[in-house]
């Protein structure tokens, strides 16, 4: 799943960023050595900060009253501050941290571009490389949840996953590549790639409440209990299903003469005028009977 560099943020893209930047960067460091830290250029003789260790070439070499930080490798937490318990295992891991606290990255440029974000984990090459001011991400594979910039509490499990949220909250990726500013959504595996689920702990157990029949959207894979193509009407409406000929309906809806009715999900169809909401008992053609969020249109 390799990207393209041109007009993406691929991995060869975040790699020579980080280059670039460290290149700039070199010309400070080599006349501030500091004695008082592993490596060349290592720690800021100046900071007040305690339980700080770096080892690398201009590791945490800006830091002041940050405090119990750890830097492993070059550059890695080289514009943090006051940022404190943050941990940097690779070259140029949490460069750009400045004030951001508690963070975890492992791998090359992992958590490159924070700068205020805290309690992110970031396990892999590039891993939430764009990240700036998201908090509570977790990342794990090459190049996981890459850009992300200002979303929180995502979980990538997998190289790219969660590649293409951008700045969505609460999203689970595991082997997909997401989709961006998305918010509270699941996605696992790929389409085309994985085509077999198997998930045990489901067949032959009884659940204690009313149980519902799962749906398969035919399209995009997702996951319901209401099949809107079986649904008969809204209580007490007449009128016949909306006609296939209305774009986006597609045979979906009811229309009481002038009126279409279309549950809240669907999108909204063109040439019609959104006048309201309501809330309905629905009966689908199992007999069950169900309250929906229904969307009253009128036919411009």
């Amino acid at each position: 799943m390799a990207k393209n560099i041109s007009g993406l943020l691929g991995i060869n893209k975040m790699k020579n960023t980080a280059l670039f930047t460290f290149a700039l960067m070199a010309l400070t460091c080599v006349a501030n050595a500091q004695p008082n830290e592993f490596g060349p250029d290592a720690g800021n003789g100046t900071m007040t900060g305690v339980g700080n260790t770096a080892n690398g070439w201009c590791a945490l070499f800006s830091n002041t009253s940050g405090g119990l930080n750890t830097a492993n490798g070059t550059s890695a937490l080289f514009f943090n501050t006051t940022g404190s318990g943050n941990v940097a295992n690779g070259p140029q891991a949490l460069l750009y941290n400045t004030t951001g606290n508690v963070n975890t990255a492992n791998g090359a440029s992992a958590l490159y571009s924070n700068t205020t974000g805290y309690g992110n984990v970031a396990n892999g090459i590039c891993a939430l490389f764009l990240n700036t001011t998201g908090n509570n991400n977790m990342a794990n594979g090459s190049s996981a949840l890459g850009s992300n910039t200002t979303g929180s509490n995502n979980i990538g499990l997998g190289n790219e996953a969660g590649y293409y949220l951008t700045n969505g909250d609460n999203n689970i990726d595991i082997g997909n590549e997401g989709i961006a500013a998305e918010s509270g959504t699941i996605r696992i595996g790929t389409t085309g790639t994985h085509t077999n689920t198997f998930i045990a702990g489901i067949s032959g157990v009884t659940v204690p409440n009313a149980a519902k029949p799962v749906v398969v959207d035919s399209v995009s894979g997702q996951l319901g209990t209401v099949d809107i193509s079986t649904l008969v009407g809204p209580t007490g409406a007449t009128g016949a299903q909306g006609p296939a000929g209305i774009s986006g309906v597609n045979g979906i809806g009811f229309v009481p003469g002038a009126y279409l009715y279309l549950p809240s999900t669907t999108a909204a169809p063109t040439g019609f005028t959104k006048i309201g909401t309501k809330t309905d008992l629905i009966t689908d053609l199992h007999g069950h009977t169900k309250t929906l969020k229904i969307n009253v249109y009128q036919k411009n």
